[in-house]
């Protein structure tokens, strides 16, 4: 078994994560159970300030031990390419004996429910039919873009 400690900076992310890390191990290996721990959650800037991370990371790893620490933050109008892989050397630089992933949505991670919003379409409260925009990562503020397309 596999168990998956997340830090993420919103209550969006905290909700949905679990359920999308479980559909994805589902699609790429239906008899692997991944455990999502509930995740820390953090203020973005208190996370990308010096020793934010660190201190996540520390506290992630004390409650969950063994466990892979994810790292789930909304770039916004950041660079992704800058920021990730700095985020992801201190990280595993406060704990070289845990496991750390960073994954930085471009803009927000709700980008990418919209991106799939056309195969959820009926469920979670989403309309029925609709096709998403073409750039999903364009959209800034995709929660509006969200409630504004659920019945």
């Amino acid at each position: 078994m596999t168990s998956i400690a997340p830090i993420v900076e919103g209550r969006g992310e905290e909700a949905a994560l679990r359920c999308l890390i479980r559909r994805l191990t589902e699609l790429i290996d239906p008899t692997r159970y991944v455990n999502v721990e509930k995740p820390f959650k953090q203020d973005s800037g208190k996370l990308l300030k010096s020793g934010g991370v660190e201190n996540a990371v520390n506290a992630t790893a004390s409650r969950w031990p063994g466990s892979h620490i994810l790292i789930l933050l909304d770039c916004d109008d950041g660079c992704a390419k800058a920021i990730g892989p700095t985020l992801c050397q201190r990280a595993r630089a406060a704990r070289p004996d845990v496991s750390v992933s960073v994954v930085l949505p471009v803009k927000e991670f709700e980008c990418w429910l919209i991106a799939g919003a056309g195969a959820l379409g009926g469920r979670r409260g989403l309309k029925p039919a609709f096709t998403p925009p073409a750039d999903p990562e364009s959209i800034r503020d995709a929660k509006r873009w969200l409630r504004e397309n659920m019945s």
